[in-house]
């Protein structure tokens, strides 16, 4: 999740741990929130908890904020696009290093 983190505040160019209802911060914890629910197998709490946020919060801007970042802002949908690309190409290139390590 971390890297994920880093990708998204690089991309965006802001803290997500800043606790703020502005719509830049709120787009943005989406985009984390939906990248670490499609790519990690961890659960709703435990991604909330890595901003400092609830598991409700992570349900609501899943299921309510990151439709309208779809539908509305094409900016912060592709951000999410390209952050998606980069976070599963920094995985396989993880998984190809740990392959080669494996196998030497």
């Amino acid at each position: 999740m971390e890297t994920i983190k880093c990708v998204i505040e690089q991309e965006t160019k802001l803290c997500l741990t800043v606790r703020s209802r502005k719509r830049e911060y709120l787009f943005a914890r989406a985009l984390y929130y939906k990248l670490c629910k499609e790519q990690t197998n961890n659960s709703l709490q435990k991604i909330g908890a890595s901003l400092g946020f609830s598991h409700a919060n992570v349900m609501h801007s899943i299921n309510k904020i990151y439709p309208e970042i779809k539908e509305y802002d094409t900016d912060s949908y592709y951000a999410y696009l390209k952050c998606q690309k980069l976070t599963k190409k920094l995985k396989e290139q993880q998984f190809a290093l740990l392959n080669e390590a494996i196998n030497d």
